[in-house]
């Protein structure tokens, strides 16, 4: 058995033995995005096959046993298993077929649609991958160190595998010796290795392998080269595809697919059909038969038989294509359940849509050295660290005085760094690439981009005025170029007008968006994609305006242009979803923000990888919401799939992390868990301290937070040294007309209200005040919250009328922003009613009571605490005006709330008690009276002990009442 094992590992490094079932089967189980073959004796085949045949990892079972006769019992009762051997060496050609066959089956694709061609900056990235890989290897010089470095690799690898040892070795001494294609169909390790690293974009793997795929890729050219074919050829393939790939082939009718791998087919139908067949063995694979089709006088991508070259001479019939070869989808036609025919054509040499986007590919890899360009595609498969190793052996082996080079590396080198988060070394780059290119020419065109790039670099640090500066040195540079197009201006003036808008100076953003969306009017089709992105930024500029209706005006402009030009599944439209959705959030129409949020879902979910960062914001909008209408459990769930996706996508130390953590904070907050929200904000703060300078507006936004958690644990003077940090961030990096300035003097005099310092309080209340005025709509929520603020503060002072002036305008705008059942309209009733309260206008103080109730009984649950409060307050209202039936009622109502929704003893079903006596005591009802006035007595001596004041009242007045039997 051993000599057996030794064997094995030709075909897999990753060769597992166990000799007990309930190990293997757990071992099995927790394997996951792999395929397992199971070799097993046929004393243990009974045990372990009921254990792990339905795992979805387990690809097939083959049984060692020296009785053959007993076959038919397994493969007629467990279709995964392939076939019952009574010697083992015989199990190693069927292992190795189905080894390939399998790897066969996970090659991944790429499908684009037939309207692509207007859609060019949506083409998948693993498309744009491989063609530029196929492109880059194909010019790539290599010599005998190339070799020697992939040998030296796989040394390291097989360290531990003799067998494998030998068969390097035989491969360093003989490569030259046989083809290419002999190699590719010999080895397994050469195969298996070549194909995964293609399928999950393993560069590191690519570039130690690039000699060979170059080599054969040469030999396909060459062999198709010496090959005349004058007469259309049919091939056949057979695989399995994943559910979700599948789907979205079957709705390409027309369209284009590519296979990022070296594809192998055959002339010889039944075998490819043998091979469709067997992938619906897994639930996860349809099987597709793939007929294609190749007309040599209208094609001359390369293609070989391998017939007499391949190292299985003619076993398959097999025809093998280079990588990334493209093809037109055809008819599809089911022929049993969960297998499929679908007919390709391989794309002539002058296909449209295809010449479309190797031009557009091409475009975007630009000009320079495959090394330039693969460092290119680095940055863009955000593999940064191979990228700057790439740029930085460039600048090594690039003239001193090759300016401009040296600045187009320079700059390459800022933008890797920017994306790495390490802000001064990339502006360190950069700078480096404005004294090269400054060299070259005062106007060279690579100074726009850089001075962009930089100040991209400034607004993520939060220093917004520096951003704007250098935005504005960009557009100088671009006012000098001649042949400078109206788009980019376009661009500049967007870019500019995002800074106005972090500023928070709304007027100058609004300027330069409308400034954007005329020039594109002037140059572009009227319903050009990039008219619909403008109307989308006015959009968020009159949001951030408080202006709803004609945020959501613009949001459907730019939705109509999408639906003209864009497919339904495009991630613009998905933004302009969820930038609805946060409008109504905004307007507290919650259940219209959830339907847009679930849109947005819906085609970022078809559209993007599953760790895109825009499935992060919709994840966190929906988050959001749920937590603004207390459903605070599913808030957190949906702010732990943002996490998921963070954690997996991001750097440990990212800034958008910190972010997540402050909106669970704001749960935990929300639900008075104010030691878990201060650790969440903590974390928070922690990262952005490492990732943020000192000035940056999220840092001040996360003391706001932690100021907050400790307000509400009413230590104001330390909420208060937060709000201070806050301010001080807030008043060096924004605008004096900032909203977010605004809030913080807003919380600021919050914390002196609670502290009883209400000139302080006011003061603040009218700086914010001030600021609204002049930078938001005059019915912004924020207005009505400093408005209501500065009601409290004057009810305090006792002066209600005033506080019932601040009130009404509050009310007002309420009114007009947001939906009649919000729970904001509530509160503000009930303000209105206290103050009438105050001023002993009891009538209009019920009506405003009554109001709050309404709409708070169609907010919350029947036995929900907040209810009984509002009870409270209307049978206090029914008691002053002697109205005590009512009044009667409204208690006993306000005692049955709490009596389900708190426990069996609690202060307030003791006040509950008390009251309920009271007004029995004024219907002259004193039996009734004394009963509840006991349950008052009984109650609180449990809460608090005989000596407390409250029980010596109660009983004093249950004293008074006896008297009265």
């Amino acid at each position: 058995m051993d000599d057996s094992i030794i064997e094995l590992r030709r075909y897999s490094d990753l060769l597992f033995t166990f000799n007990e079932p309930d190990s293997c089967a757990e071992f099995l189980k927790n394997i996951h995005d792999q395929k397992v073959f199971l070799i097993v004796t046929n004393t243990l085949a009974d045990i372990i096959l009921p254990l792990v045949h339905n795992l979805s990892q387990l690809d097939s079972v083959y049984i060692l046993c020296k009785n053959k006769t007993i076959e038919n019992n397994w493969t007629r009762d467990w279709r995964k298993v392939r076939e019952i051997f009574d010697d083992i060496s015989f199990i190693f050609p069927q292992l190795q077929r189905n080894t390939r066959l399998c790897e066969e089956s996970l090659m991944s694709v790429n499908i684009i649609g037939e309207t692509s061609t207007i859609n060019l900056n949506e083409i998948e990235s693993s498309f744009m991958y491989t063609q530029l890989l196929k492109e880059i290897f194909i010019e790539m010089k290599h010599d005998e160190m190339a070799k020697q470095l992939f040998v030296d690799f796989l040394y390291n690898l097989y360290a531990d595998n003799r067998i494998l040892l030998n068969t390097v070795d035989e491969f360093k001494r003989t490569y030259e010796h046989h083809s290419p294609i002999w190699w590719y169909t010999k080895e397994t390790f050469i195969y298996s290795m070549l194909n995964r690293a293609l399928r999950t974009q393993d560069i590191d793997v690519l570039m130690k392998m690039a000699f060979f795929v170059r080599d054969l890729h040469k030999q396909i050219v060459q062999l198709h080269f010496e090959t005349h074919h004058t007469t259309k050829i049919i091939v056949y393939r057979g695989q399995g595809m994943f559910n979700a790939d599948f789907e979205k082939l079957k709705k390409s009718h027309g369209g284009l697919i590519s296979f990022n791998n070296f594809l192998s087919t055959s002339t010889d139908e039944l075998v490819s059909h043998f091979f469709a067949d067997c992938s619906r063995s897994d639930p996860n694979l349809i099987g597709v038969l793939f007929e294609i089709e190749i007309d040599p006088m209208i094609s001359s991508i390369p293609f070989a038989s391998l017939d007499h070259i391949s190292y299985y001479s003619t076993a398959e019939q097999e025809v093998l294509f280079s990588m990334h070869t493209i093809f037109r989808i055809g008819d599809m036609n089911e022929i049993e359940n969960r297998l499929w025919k679908i007919k390709l054509t391989l794309t002539n040499d002058n296909d449209e849509q295809l010449k479309c986007l190797t031009d557009y590919i091409r475009r975007e890899i630009g000009g320079g050295s495959h090394y330039h360009r693969l460092g290119w595609l680095m940055i863009k498969l955000n593999e940064y660290d191979k990228a700057e190793k790439i740029y930085t052996k460039l600048l090594e082996t690039t003239a001193i005085d090759d300016w401009e080079i040296c600045a187009i590396f320079y700059n390459q080198l800022g933008i890797i760094y920017a994306n790495k988060g390490e802000d001064n070394k990339a502006l360190e780059f950069y700078d480096k690439a404005i004294k090269n290119y400054q060299k070259a020419s005062s106007t060279h065109s690579g100074l726009y981009a850089t001075y962009s790039n930089i100040a991209l670099v400034y607004k993520c640090m939060g220093k917004y005025e520096t951003a704007l500066s250098m935005y504005k040195k960009a557009r100088e540079i671009e006012e000098k170029i001649p042949l400078s197009k109206d788009s980019d201006w376009a661009v500049t003036h967007n870019n500019i007008a995002s800074v106005y808008r972090l500023m928070g100076d709304f007027s100058n953003a609004l300027s330069h968006h409308q400034t954007a969306l005329e020039i594109r009017r002037k140059v572009l089709p009227p319903n050009h994609p990039s008219l619909g992105l403008s109307f989308n930024n006015l959009g968020v500029i009159y949001h951030s305006k408080g202006d709803y209706t004609t945020a959501l005006a613009n949001y459907r402009e730019a939705l109509e242009i999408y639906r003209k030009s864009l497919p339904t599944v495009h991630s613009r439209p998905a933004e302009t979803y969820n930038n609805i959705g946060f409008v109504y959030d905004s307007m507290g129409d919650y259940s219209t923000a959830l339907s847009y949020y679930q849109k947005a879902l819906e085609i970022q979910e078809k559209s993007l990888p599953l760790i895109h960062p825009d499935l992060a914001t919709t994840n966190r909008n929906m988050g959001c919401t749920y937590a603004a209408i207390g459903d605070y459990s599913t808030a957190l769930e949906y702010f732990q799939k943002v996490l998921s996706i963070q954690k997996t996508a991001l750097p440990s130390t990212h800034a958008d992390l910190a972010t997540t953590y402050n909106n669970i904070g704001f749960v935990y907050d929300s639900k008075n868990d104010y030691q878990i929200a201060l650790e969440y904000y903590q974390k928070a703060l922690d990262i952005q301290r490492k990732s943020l300078p000192s000035t940056h507006p999220d840092l001040a936004m996360t003391y706001k937070n932690i100021g907050g958690i400790h307000s509400s644990m009413k230590d104001y003077s330390k909420a208060l040294s937060y709000y201070d940090k806050a301010l001080e961030i807030e008043q060096i990096t924004l605008s004096s007309s900032h909203s977010r300035l605004a809030a913080t003097y807003s919380n600021i005099g919050v914390a002196y209200q609670h502290m009883g310092d209400y000139k302080t309080a006011m003061s603040n209340f009218l700086k914010a005040l001030e600021i609204q005025r002049k930078s938001l709509s005059p019915t912004h929520p924020d207005l009505a919250n400093v408005y209501n603020n500065m009601g409290v503060v004057q009810g305090s002072l006792g002066n209600y009328s005033i506080a019932l002036l601040c009130y009404k305008k509050v009310l007002e705008i309420r009114e007009k922003i947001l939906p009649a059942v919000h729970l904001d309209l509530a509160l503000i009733h009930l303000n209105i009613g206290v103050a009438h309260y105050r001023m002993k206008n009891y009538s209009t103080a019920l009506l405003h009571f009554q109001k709050t109730f309404e709409i708070q009984e169609k907010i919350f649950s029947p036995t929900h605490s907040i209810l009984a409060d509002i009870c409270d307050k209307i049978a206090m209202m029914y008691y002053l005006m002697e109205n005590y039936s009512t009044a009667l009622s409204h208690y006993q109502k306000s005692l049955n709330i709490r009596q389900k929704s708190f426990q069996s003893i609690d202060p307030e079903i003791a006040v509950n008690f008390y009251n309920i006596a009271k007004t029995f005591e004024r219907l002259n009802q004193y039996q009734e009276a004394v009963e509840y006035a006991q349950k008052a007595v009984d109650m609180t001596r449990l809460l608090f002990g005989c000596d407390h004041s409250e029980v010596k009242e109660n009983q004093e007045y249950l004293d008074k009442l006896r008297q009265k039997l």
